[in-house]
């Protein structure tokens, strides 16, 4: 059962209003292989019959696991969505903060790869351009140049030269700046994944800058962040991964309305990052220029398990697990402003005391 700890509360099985299957997790047909076979022919139908949490025990006997617990409920559109019913109450928040990196992990892969590649690239410049820069000052010896090497070393040319004076110290700049930026995306990792679910004085600014650190890769293709925080943020005390994991939900989802607004044809393009000390609390908005949130849904959009997506492609938790870290973790607020075809702002508002 351990491989499946992570599965906790999220959407493990959907079928459609037909009866076909439209989705199956890779991890749970990993552990059950046979899941797929019993979902039409055992489980629909005990949901249908008013079952609920319906117990799955492998029909395999050298499978190693006990079984688990399913839960469902009917989208408003008629198709079905199976969970697995939450057994272990201990780290919640760790659970959460490693499902998180698991769907963000190809992204924070490719942001690390690309400032690696060009700090070889730039390395491997300077490490070519060295012996030419040394073999035309006369008074330095080419040291560590092999002998065959110093036969075919030329003077620069003038333009050689030129090239080489603007070239070489912006190879060293780009790549000190990758550098950088593998040092931030990788303490932010560290940060997130070792996270304590105590309670310590924290800034604020300094959990939106990792937030945004990790979910680069979800809006740079489609929109800019732009930072506007209040440089005089009182401590606050929180527990730094659940806020984390809180903005990273609201800066993946307003990643996701601009990129549906884009393909709608509207020149969406900007999420703005807020922070502000207002009375007894700190508070930071998330606000996107996407497609907005209808008032039809607003009400709802904080219930476990809804979603507007499409089945298989959206959990329905991100947004009931965001009210819960400000509501019932830190005894704060969270507000919604939005206008269908505008965009939306999401507010979190987090005491200073507790």
């Amino acid at each position: 059962m351990n491989g499946l700890l992570l599965l906790n509360g999220l959407p493990v099985v959907g079928v459609g209003s037909d009866g076909v299957v439209g989705y199956v997790s890779p991890t749970l047909r990993a552990h059950y292989p046979e899941i797929e076979s019993r979902i039409v022919r055992e489980i629909l139908p005990r949901f249908l019959a008013g079952e609920r949490k319906i117990v799955i025990r492998s029909q395999n006997a050298e499978s190693g696991h006990d079984g688990f617990v399913l839960n469902g409920y009917q989208t408003e559109g008629g198709d079905f969505v199976f969970y697995v019913e939450p057994q272990q109450k201990e780290e919640p928040g760790r659970s959460r903060s490693l499902g998180t990196l698991g769907e963000l992990a190809a992204g924070v892969a490719h942001e690390i790869n690309t400032p690696l590649q060009y700090i070889t690239d730039n390395t491997q410049f300077v490490a070519d351009s060295l012996p030419q820069i040394l073999g035309a000052i006369p008074s330095i010896d080419l040291v560590g140049v092999k002998a065959e090497k110093k036969k075919n070393v030329k003077e620069l040319t003038a333009t050689e030269a030129a090239y080489l004076n603007e070239e070489l110290p912006r190879a060293l700049a780009q790549s000190l700046e990758g550098l950088a930026q593998v040092s931030e995306i990788v303490q932010a990792l560290k940060e997130f994944s070792h996270q304590s679910q105590d309670k310590a004085q924290c800034q604020l600014n300094d959990i939106v800058r990792r937030a945004v650190t990790l979910t680069r890769n979800e809006w740079k293709y489609c929109a800019t962040v732009e930072l506007d925080l209040e440089k005089e943020l009182p401590l606050i005390p929180v527990i730094s991964g659940e806020v984390c994991q809180a903005l990273v939900n609201l800066i993946v989802n307003a990643s996701h309305a601009i990129i549906e607004a884009q393909r709608a044809g509207k020149k969406a393009k900007q999420i703005i990052v807020r922070t502000r000390v207002t009375g007894d609390f700190v508070s930071v908005s998330v606000v996107d220029d996407g497609v907005g949130i209808a008032d039809s849904i607003q009400t709802k959009i904080f219930t476990p398990f809804f979603t507007t997506k499409a089945l298989g492609k959206g959990t329905g938790q991100g947004l009931s697990q965001v009210k819960n870290c400000v509501e019932q973790l830190h005894g704060g607020r969270i507000a919604l402003s939005s206008e269908e075809g505008v965009g939306a702002t999401f507010t979190i508002m987090l005491p200073v005391r507790e």
